[in-house]
């Protein structure tokens, strides 16, 4: 599947995104200390979500509340060699930030998330000038070793830019914008009831939910980003409902956030 990404960039609180696939579109923007979001649909698929989380890659080097970092480690990917730091957080969390031993620039993140095993790997190459900053032209995510989505970036300069760019889009919804807001956190979960269907027949799965993370730490908007067939979607969606989350901050102010969770499903030899 073949799509498009383009960014007007002004600055971290202003700018302009618009994704194009078939059978999606979606435009973004922030401005005001405000995001507002129109999409032709009233959930993010799963590989929207994760392109978002791959160009975000600025993100994935802050350091967040509870997260500890151990070495550097040197070690290669593709005849890189790498300079890596381990982080860990939560108990269901470990990660891997990879820079270039030359450069410095990064080129391989690998999050480890036990509750999501579909968050994707990432990977950077081919960088060139961006003003005074380097931008990666080639980026990749990874599940496993299985790519999943590959973008190749193109940077023009801006021409001069229309400020009613930066207008909210009609019929967008708003939400609070913060450039380095802390994430929400799960406080109560449900183990969902393993399907008797799937049990007689010996099927595993991974059902991936869209929600909205309210600022009471309640889940709304669930929908099914990624099926593993009606009767794993029904027992996700059933226990899904009673999570409970630390909603997500911008400083000490809870703020509204989109998420993906994932459930796997996965039957003891």
């Amino acid at each position: 599947m073949i799509g498009s990404w383009t960014l007007l960039w002004q600055a971290p609180l202003q700018w302009r995104e618009e994704v194009s696939f078939p059978g999606f579109s979606q435009i973004r923007v922030a401005s005001g200390g405000k995001l507002w979001t129109y999409r032709n649909m009233p959930y993010e698929p799963l590989r929207v979500y994760q392109l978002s989380q791959l160009l975000d890659f600025r993100s994935h080097w802050i350091v967040r509340s509870g997260q500890t970092i151990s070495g550097p480690k040197q070690k290669k990917r593709n005849g890189v060699s790498m300079q890596c730091l381990e982080v860990k957080g939560e108990p269901n969390f470990r990660g891997e930030l990879c820079s270039d031993s030359a450069s410095l620039l990064p080129v391989w993140i690998a999050p480890v998330l036990l509750s999501a095993p579909s968050t994707p790997f990432v990977e950077y190459s081919s960088y060139v000038p961006w003003g005074d900053r380097q931008f990666p032209r080639l980026m990749r995510a990874y599940e496993g070793d299985r790519p999943v989505l590959t973008v190749q970036a193109e940077i023009e300069p801006a021409p001069a830019v229309d400020p009613t760019r930066f207008n909210p889009p009609p019929s967008a919804v708003e939400w609070d914008w913060c450039d380095n807001a802390d994430l929400p956190q799960k406080t109560e979960t449900m183990e969902p009831r393993y399907p008797e269907s799937a049990l007689r027949e010996r099927r595993q799965g991974l059902v991936s939910l869209y929600a909205v993370v309210r600022t009471d730490g309640t889940l709304g908007n669930l929908a099914v980003a990624h099926s593993a067939g009606p009767d794993f979607d029904s027992a996700t969606m059933e226990s899904v409902r009673q999570w409970r989350f630390r909603p997500a901050t911008c400083g000490s102010n809870p703020i509204v956030t989109e998420t993906i969770i994932e459930v796997s499903y996965t039957l003891r030899e």
